[in-house]
């Protein structure tokens, strides 16, 4: 039965709904699910390797879609964000991740200011301005 957990992403700071375990919605839906869920090549791989191995990736894929979904959804910038005891479980079951790294345990890193001194800027300028760039051979 697969379990869920809120998921946050770092980029935009949306949320969905994540799942894993045992997929009955790969079960009853099969190749339709990834594609459903905006993954279109990857159901067409699934296509092919069911056709190719005479269903037996398709059964193997009840077991693991929704793992496999969790990771390619963690790689492309979304985190856990449950308690930290569910994100552990998730963690433990997802085998990607670490517990701690949900968004109700993160916290900004300190702001780094850099101060550059006035004359820098002006310094740079008369740098670039008295520069010769080589001439090509042959131009006037």
């Amino acid at each position: 039965m697969a379990t869920e957990i809120m998921m946050r992403n770092k980029h935009t700071g949306g949320t969905k709904m994540g799942v894993y375990g045992f997929s009955w919605t790969y079960v009853l839906f099969g190749i339709f699910l990834p594609m459903y869920r905006g993954e279109v090549g990857e159901g067409f791989k699934h296509l092919f390797l069911g056709v190719i191995t005479c269903g037996i990736y398709t059964v193997v894929q009840w077991f693991t879609y929704n793992k496999n979904y969790m990771q390619r959804q963690m790689m492309q910038g979304w985190e856990l964000a449950g308690t930290p005891e569910q994100n552990q479980m998730a963690v433990a079951q997802i085998g990607m991740g670490h517990p701690n790294m949900g968004v109700q345990q993160m916290q900004a890193p300190a702001p780094v200011i850099v101060q550059m001194p006035a004359a820098a800027p002006a310094q740079a300028q008369a740098q670039v301005e008295t520069q010769q760039l080589p001439r090509p051979p042959g131009a006037a």
